[in-house]
């Protein structure tokens, strides 16, 4: 195309539909390479794993001189025949491709009338062939990057794509690029002392951010309440537990009433109170049977469960979906005599590819998850047996300072994390006998079965062929049936709980006791119980797909427990039956496969 042709319009509008996200290593990388001592134009692609509206990056592919028919410092352009074959690999794995090339002569670069030209003539290209895979395209100086989307091929009309960083604060050179544009409204009045902290913008930055908090108990109703105060509008809870007596001292606004509610019913209903403002999709299931799509919307999760598995699976997502994580937990240990001999607590954000997960640093206590795994009835043979202790199903002793001490750490992570005002540490660890606190950063292992590179990093939605894992025609047959694939089984169901909910409420105030929500249906219409808008939800896969690419969709597998959980109980059950040697090393090496493969 000549430079005298028409090319596409940018109106210098940022799109609504798609975001690009990486990592800050990820970045790093590109500026690297792109941006060398020469002074040479450099080019690069990269290939997004589409979730939604969020374009995830999966791989960064520099192409070097002998790969590009011009290499200089106003020009740079593949080879045509490197441009189909890295094209059409990325095309054919469901991938969106990213073109990026360098300005190094500019700290604030924008397209220049040749890269209008080419961006068109990759579109008139592409286009025809793949017209509902989006186009995108960066330009890379010192200080900041331009960006171009064709989110429709088939039309010449481009914006600009907004760009998120994991862990921005981490490089070496601030970021200037496009931003998703976000505005809701705050009140000026009642955030006064917060928006002299934190400016107007930080203030809205932090009612712009849906919070999704696992686990409603001790330490997450009072994140939960904290955050809500402090102007969070957007969340989702998950916690399949109800209230119990021992739970009244520590979930914050609970009373006698509420013993036999959903614990996330009980805290939804506290934060409406708390925040007229805020809305609350609150699940009375494990965290695994929240549609993925309603988690991975949420821009910053919060662990705070007693459970080893959901946590994983939460650290897990979060690096799928390249969405952060806070991880809270305390610990109390006594001796014989009951006496405190230690008490503690961590808090590890995950920054998914830019620093340590929860993998990286060793958390997945493998004897831990096995006990959880067992029923029962095979822990109380294992006790009689003298495998296990007899306290391992025992409570765990807490305290209500305790978890506030760590409420108030995530929180002021949270703050940090969402408003920029200060770096976020890795991991914190206080003690809460001496009052010591340490806060150290993290990197990520090399090899990681979780956050690596070709492991599950911005994998997106879990995805894969079952057969595929046994190697075709193998003679060991594993049972994979889905216990929500049965017939008449229910997925998990939300309720949505804002200030509605509580004006029709009539609580403790009017002495009236509430009764017991069932787990699996809406909440009662009738008055005085109050009112909260069913939305059902399945957490089966979505059916219409969510990436409309020219090529075979795998099959979703189920939110209900992991393919590598089946397994992992698949061998414990074949180590109790002490099965064939042959047998439990197959086992084994299709955990391994699962935990380390690739979708």
């Amino acid at each position: 195309m000549s430079e005298s042709q028409a090319v596409a319009v940018d109106t210098g509008t940022t799109s609504r539909e798609l975001e690009l996200v990486l990592t800050a290593t990820q970045f790093e990388r590109v500026r690297e390479w792109t941006l060398q001592e020469d002074g040479v134009e450099r080019f690069a692609y990269m290939y997004c794993e589409p979730t939604e509206n969020r374009l995830l990056v999966r791989e960064i592919d520099p192409i070097p001189a002998e790969d590009c028919v011009v290499m200089e410092s106003s020009a740079v352009r593949p080879e045509l025949s490197i441009e189909r074959e890295r094209l059409g690999d990325a095309m054919s794995d469901g991938l969106v491709p990213i073109m990026v090339h360098s300005h190094p002569f500019s700290q604030n670069p924008g397209f220049s009338a040749l890269d209008d030209n080419i961006m068109e003539s990759y579109r008139d290209w592409l286009g025809q062939l793949y017209p509902e895979v989006p186009l995108g395209f960066i330009v890379i100086g010192h200080a900041g990057v331009d960006t171009a989307i064709y989110t429709d091929p088939s039309t010449p009309r481009r914006e600009k794509l907004p760009i998120s960083v994991v862990g921005e604060w981490m490089l070496e050179t601030p970021l200037d690029a496009p931003k998703v544009e976000r505005d809701r409204s705050i009140d000026g009045e009642r955030y006064d002392r917060s928006i002299r902290a934190l400016t107007d913008t930080g203030q809205k930055q932090i009612a712009n951010t849906r919070v999704g908090i696992v686990g409603l108990g001790g330490l997450g109703s009072m994140v939960a309440l904290q955050l809500a105060r402090f102007g969070v509008q957007d969340f989702v809870f998950a916690d399949p537990d109800m209230v119990e007596r021992s739970n009244l001292p520590r979930i914050y606004g609970a009373t006698n009433s509420d013993v036999g509610r959903q614990k996330v019913n009980v805290v939804g209903e506290q934060v409406a109170r708390a925040n007229p403002e805020a809305t609350v999709e609150a699940y009375p299931a494990r965290v695994q049977d929240v549609p993925e799509s309603d988690l991975s919307n949420c821009d910053v999760i919060i662990g705070a469960v007693d459970r080893l598995d959901a946590r994983l699976y939460c650290n897990e997502f979060a690096i799928r979906h390249l969405r952060y994580y806070i991880d809270g937990g305390v610990a109390i240990e006594t001796d014989d005599s009951g006496r405190v001999t230690d008490e503690r607590g961590l808090i590890q954000l995950v920054a998914p590819g830019a620093n340590a997960c929860l993998d990286c640093m060793g958390r997945n206590d493998a004897e831990h998850l096995r006990i959880e795994e067992m029923s029962e009835e095979e822990i109380e043979a294992d006790i009689q047996r003298g495998y296990l202790e007899e306290d391992v199903v025992a409570p765990e002793p807490a305290i209500t300072p305790l978890n506030g001490q760590a409420a108030s750490l995530i929180t002021r992570q949270f703050t940090k994390l969402v408003t920029d005002y200060s770096p976020p540490a890795d991991f914190i660890r206080f003690d809460g006998l001496d009052d010591g606190l340490v806060a150290v950063g993290t990197h990520p292992s090399e090899g990681c079965i979780s956050c690596s590179a070709g492991a599950d990093l911005a994998a997106g939605e879990r995805s894969f062929d079952r057969k595929d894992l046994v190697g075709g025609d193998g003679e060991i047959e594993v049972d994979f049936t889905d216990p929500m694939d049965a017939p008449g089984a229910d997925s998990a169901d939300s309720q949505t709980i804002d200030q509605s909910v509580v004006d029709q409420s009539v609580g403790e105030e009017t002495g009236v006791s509430e009764g017991t929500e069932s787990a699996s249906q809406p909440a009662p219409e009738p008055e005085p119980k109050p009112k909260i808008r069913g939305k059902t939800v399945s957490s089966q896969e979505n059916e219409s797909g969510e990436k409309e690419l020219d090529v075979p969709e795998p099959e979703h597998g189920s939110s209900d427990r992991s393919l590598a959980g089946e397994l992992f109980t698949a061998t414990q059950r074949a180590v109790r039956e002490r099965a064939e040697p042959l047998t439990l090393l197959f086992l084994i090496a299709v955990v391994l496969k699962v935990l380390r493969g690739r979708r």
